[in-house]
């Protein structure tokens, strides 16, 4: 089956976090994605907020989901939003 190709510049921007997390001793955690079609790829921890979910609550969320993590401590928080596009391919 075909997926039809869908023209990314008519997409919507999607509401997501994303987390950095650090060791006591400075490290920086990156996870390994579990998607054999990408080859070895890495990221950290990030996903979508769910309709009228806080911000802190979705990004602890995510971070557990997809780590386990749950002893963490917020230590700041981008200013901002940041929008980006992905590539095509």
């Amino acid at each position: 089956m075909t997926r039809p190709r869908v023209d990314p510049a008519r997409l919507p921007y999607r509401k997501c976090v994303g987390a950095m997390v650090f060791s006591k001793e400075g490290r920086v955690f990156v996870g390994r994605r579990i998607v054999e079609e990408a080859g070895e790829a890495w990221q950290m921890p990030q996903g979508g907020v769910d309709d009228g979910e806080d911000l802190r609550e979705a990004v602890l969320r995510e971070l557990h989901e997809e780590t386990s993590m749950r002893s963490v401590r917020i230590l700041e928080e981008a200013p901002e939003w940041f929008s980006y596009d992905l590539p095509r391919e």
